[in-house]
């Protein structure tokens, strides 16, 4: 079986897997490799995982995902509608969902990429990676609720949990602990409440510190009259919480 060979193989081989996509064929090797944890005494850093900002750092930086998910997405709703129309069981029914399955596979593929590159990057500059213990099944349960007790704001929970999704945080939690246990590092995953409202230089705990979803600089007034009221809120408190795990460790 002739195959596009993207990477040097290393180890004994143990298990060869051939699968078909919508995107193709892709076929995977489990190897066997001898491994040395080596001793990681690189910094540590704290990571806040939001919607505006997927990815905003106690450095200051802030990530997101790349903008080709952004022109996937219209594509794939115009195919979506097209393929509704469609008579269920003919060719050109067939041929639409092949399209719509080709533009899910390629962005799930881009969200893939970035993953890889996104938390390589961070295990190669950071020993310890502290993140909220986010319970993303649950945040991302539907609110219509029942017949007897409708939810509500159902359409703005569907919208929140459409952008909660796409930007894969669970799927980045999970490579990138695999990426740091690989490199000697360590991933703390702490309580996420109020990790937001907490001051990272006194800790105290003010619902007002937010100025909104998508901004996490204080803005009310200082805890204290030596607190600067610029500390950005959620990734500090989130690294704070998760130094003091570290140092138990």
């Amino acid at each position: 079986m002739k195959f596009r060979d993207t990477r040097l193989l290393r180890g004994k081989t143990m298990n060869v897997t051939v699968s078909l996509a919508a995107n193709g064929w892709h076929i995977a090797f489990a190897c066997e490799i001898d491994h040395a944890v080596p001793q990681n005494d690189l910094p540590a850093v704290g990571i806040d995982r939001g919607v505006a900002n997927t990815l905003t750092l106690s450095t200051g930086e802030h990530w997101w995902m790349p903008a080709g998910l952004a022109e996937i997405e219209p594509r794939k709703r115009r195919a979506q509608r097209v393929l509704a129309r469609r008579k269920r069981g003919s060719r050109r029914h067939a041929k639409a969902r092949r399209r719509v399955a080709a533009l899910q596979a390629r962005a799930a593929r881009i969200r893939q990429d970035w993953r890889h590159k996104a938390s390589l990057d961070i295990a190669r500059r950071f020993a310890t990676v502290v993140l909220e213990d986010l319970a993303t099944r649950n945040m991302t349960r539907s609110a219509r609720g029942t017949v007897d007790a409708p939810g509500t704001n159902v359409c703005q929970k569907a919208g929140l949990n459409r952008a909660i999704l796409e930007q894969g945080w669970h799927g980045f939690e999970t490579v990138l602990a695999d990426k740091l246990e690989e490199r000697g590092g360590y991933l703390c995953k702490v309580d996420p409440r109020h990790t937001s409202q907490t001051c990272s230089a006194c800790a105290a705990v003010d619902r007002e510190s937010r100025e909104s979803q998508a901004s996490l600089m204080r803005l009310a007034r200082p805890c204290r009259p030596q607190c600067c009221n610029q500390h950005p809120a959620s990734e500090h408190g989130v690294y704070d919480r998760g130094g003091r795990a570290a140092a138990l460790r």
